[in-house]
């Protein structure tokens, strides 16, 4: 907390430290997570969260490695990491868990076991492997010459654009989240680039 407040500069900062305020919010801090009933109530908060927040963390993750140019990660991101730290203090990784865990994901595991071992942060590990490997087998998908169409659609702030040659590896008709986007095709229609496959 003293980091974050420090970086919001609205008490205190880095080159002007109010120890009065920190002190304060260190206490609160403290005696906030003495409390079984405080965190009784953030435990149940963050259980409605989760399934959601893994969902977008695996929707980002997909968006960072099929957008043009270089995906920009950081060691030990491969997994869930909850700190709420800049990855330039992160702290020391767990190589041989992640060297485990890919392993098993090259020797063949099925989607309905990565799934059950969400909590290990499988299903990110799958997908930044998957994404990379595609990226190795595909390059002219996402290199420069790389051609981005957008999708025009009346839904959209919630419509993202493969490369071309992504979405002809893909079948623009069958997005993730099929079962989804057929009630969501009752009222709408996507429109996709005609060279788009």
């Amino acid at each position: 907390m003293e980091k974050a407040a420090r970086e919001a500069k609205q008490q205190t900062s880095w080159t002007q430290q109010n120890k009065d305020f920190e002190d304060a919010l260190k206490n609160f801090i403290e005696r906030a997570l003495s409390s079984e009933e405080f965190i009784a109530e953030i435990e149940t908060f963050v259980s409605l969260l989760l399934a959601p927040g893994r969902t977008n963390s695996l929707a980002q993750t997909l968006i960072k490695f099929t957008a043009p140019g270089v995906p920009d990660t950081y060691q030990g991101s491969e997994l869930w990491d909850l700190r709420l730290v800049d990855p330039d203090n992160r702290g020391p990784v767990d190589y041989e868990t992640r060297a485990s865990m890919l392993a098993e994901l090259k020797a063949g595991l099925a989607v309905e076991e990565i799934m059950t071992r969400s909590d290990s942060g499988l299903p990110k590990l799958w997908l930044v492997h998957c994404a990379l490997k595609l990226r190795t087998e595909k390059p002219e998908c996402f290199g420069k010459c790389a051609d981005y169409a957008p999708s025009k659609s009346p839904v959209q702030n919630r419509i993202i654009s493969l490369p071309i040659c992504a979405a002809k590896m893909w079948s623009p008709s069958l997005p993730v989240g099929a079962q989804r986007w057929q009630g969501v095709g009752a009222r709408h229609r996507l429109t996709f680039p005609k060279d788009a496959g």
